[in-house]
């Protein structure tokens, strides 16, 4: 994993494990690889998914999932998305 810091966003590149079945899976259905996720930060991890939730916009996680960084967060289905899955971080 490695970050290109643009000052106002950050770009993630990463080359998956053999043991992230979720990466591998995008990499199979995408062998020249592309965008599997865009992360957004929010203030309140709650009221975001709560709000969504008001447009039938339901938030998949795990109960207590963090970043590599520490930072809370949940993700959105990709097909909520325009197909690309988005994570929601919660700033520290």
């Amino acid at each position: 994993m490695v970050y290109a810091d643009l000052g106002n966003a950050k770009i993630e590149m990463i080359e998956p494990l053999p043991s992230n079945a979720a990466l591998m899976r995008f990499l199979e259905r995408h062998p020249e690889g592309g965008l599997h996720h865009l992360a957004l930060s929010v203030d309140s991890l709650q009221d975001t998914c709560a709000g969504l939730s008001t447009h039938a916009v339901t938030p998949i996680s795990a109960k207590d999932a963090h970043n590599v960084h520490g930072q809370a967060i949940a993700f959105v289905h990709p097909r909520h998305f325009l197909g690309a899955l988005l994570e929601l971080e919660e700033e520290i």
